[in-house]
């Protein structure tokens, strides 16, 4: 009878370590991405002011010539705070208005998913404790015999006046005033 306890009980210690250590090639789950903080806007650095006239740059404007060109549009799109959640990032106007994105780091730089078009557009860096956010305003005015055509945008994905420039053919052939501004957030 002893022996047929040991052989039950060995029986089912192969049973119990095949089925525990079984044949299974599913690789385990990344376990979901709770991290949750906020980081607030500190301050602006102007990093580029300029005219340019038939895509050729013709001068760098003065800082104090921003509201001639943008009137307060700077204040009202520059974020008061960066919420992160998850794999999400809210981007808090001053406004208050909030506009949600799905974000991911490459290398040191911060890229969101760009609704309209389903890509993921660069939009700020880290830099030693700080994030700074990429802020981009043009200014296009292009001019023909019939009328004037003005155009102010934004964009947070523009590193160079160049990228806007190739946009499109009526931007090589028209006056662009543009603004590229660091915002800064801990």
């Amino acid at each position: 009878m002893m022996k047929l306890i040991q052989k039950v009980l060995l029986l089912m210690t192969f049973v119990v370590s095949y089925v525990a250590c079984g044949n299974d090639d599913t690789p385990p789950k990344p376990e979901p991405n709770n991290t949750e903080y906020t980081l607030t806007y500190i301050s602006t650095n102007i990093a580029e002011l300029k005219q340019i006239n038939n895509g050729d740059e013709v001068a760098n404007i003065n800082n104090l010539e921003i509201d001639t060109y943008f009137g307060k549009r700077m204040q009202y799109v520059t974020p008061k705070e960066l919420q992160f959640r998850n794999n999400s990032v809210t981007i808090v106007l001053n406004s208050d208005i909030k506009r949600d994105y799905e974000f991911k780091w490459v290398d040191e730089e911060l890229h969101i998913r760009c609704e309209s078009s389903d890509d993921w557009e660069y939009c700020a860096n880290k830099s030693d404790d700080n994030l700074i956010f990429n802020i981009a305003l043009f200014n296009q005015s292009h001019e023909n015999k019939d009328r004037t055509l003005n155009i102010i945008g934004q964009c947070n994905f523009l590193k160079s006046y160049s990228e806007l420039l190739d946009s499109n053919e009526l931007m090589r052939e028209s006056s662009v005033v543009w603004l590229r501004a660091d915002a800064i957030f801990q």
